[in-house]
């Protein structure tokens, strides 16, 4: 499987190459955001917590501190009467989020992807794409995706498996 690999990347070095390119760009426009700042534990007269959620960040704040919790799915903020923070973030569960993805198998293609599934910061990951030049050799693939990104929480890079048991890498952009 690794020769098999091996063997894929010197066959399509170019392909690879401007995959790179096109993550360092999808990165590039990704940062361009506005910087933030996180809230200062002073709060406003008569406010008992601020909660503030950005790039799948969340911050809460309240008189005796502040806790972030970085995450890209469901998080459940309690605030008691006496200003304690609790927060549960789910681990593991079943989702359906569509996405692009770029990927290269015995060639460049570009498809829809499907997260149907998670844990911690794997995805189980299906979908379908197709060769830009061949609309006919149209393949699904179903693999295991690393979201390594806090601030880009919807970026991920995903090792697959084609219909015709070809390896196949790629990096995925979640709507």
């Amino acid at each position: 499987m690794i020769l098999k690999i091996l063997e894929l990347i010197k066959a399509h070095w170019r392909g690879f190459l401007m995959g790179i390119f096109i993550i360092a760009l999808c990165l590039k426009v990704q940062s361009c955001t506005k910087a933030h700042y996180a809230p200062k534990p002073v709060l406003p007269p008569n406010t008992a917590e601020v909660i503030t959620v950005v790039n799948g960040v969340t911050t809460v704040t309240t008189p005796t501190g502040t806790q972030t919790v970085n995450g890209t799915h469901g998080t459940t903020i309690t605030v008691g009467t006496d200003h304690s923070i609790k927060v549960t973030e789910k681990l593991y569960g079943f989702e359906f989020r569509p996405g692009i993805a770029v990927l290269m198998s015995d060639r460049a293609r570009m498809g829809l992807s499907f997260d149907l599934a998670y844990y911690h910061q794997l995805d189980l990951l299906g979908g379908l794409a197709t060769d830009l030049h061949t609309v006919g050799q149209t393949r699904a693939f179903l693999g295991i995706c690393w979201t390594p990104f806090t601030k880009f929480s919807n970026t991920g890079f995903f090792l697959a498996i084609d219909t015709v048991k070809n390896p196949t890498i790629g990096l995925r952009l979640r709507f």
